[in-house]
């Protein structure tokens, strides 16, 4: 066996920990069951881009269930201006009582519609 001199390049081991310089916390404005998540936890999300898809069933009765009151209150509507429209002759000759008219609403213009209209699906 020989013995020779040799140059042996040293191995260093560090032990460490990394953390981010800045930290986001994404909060939702709505609630609701996370149905998926269509990006890749850790990569950039371009502006704009859906970070998460919330089960519409909730928002969607709701919805539904704010245009049925939209159509009742409408027909109320048309059936008081009818009312009121056939009541007014009648009024002018004090063949109705003033106090029949007076329970008939005067506005002329229709209910407002709802503020954040859902699409619907098909």
């Amino acid at each position: 066996m020989t013995v020779a001199p040799n140059t042996i390049d040293a191995g260093y081991q560090f032990v460490g920990q990394a953390a981010a310089s800045k930290r986001v916390e994404v909060r939702s404005q709505l609630y609701g069951v996370i149905i998926e998540r269509p990006y890749t936890e850790g990569t950039d999300v371009p502006k704009g881009e859906v970070l998460f898809r919330i089960d519409p069933t909730t928002y969607e009765a709701v919805y539904r269930s704010s245009e049925a009151r939209l159509d009742n209150t409408q027909a109320r509507f048309d059936n008081a201006n009818r009312n009121l429209n056939r009541l007014r002759p009648l009024l002018v000759e004090h063949a109705v009582s003033h106090r029949r008219t007076s329970m008939t609403p005067r506005r002329s213009t229709p209910p407002p519609r709802p503020m954040w209209p859902m699409p619907r699906r098909r």
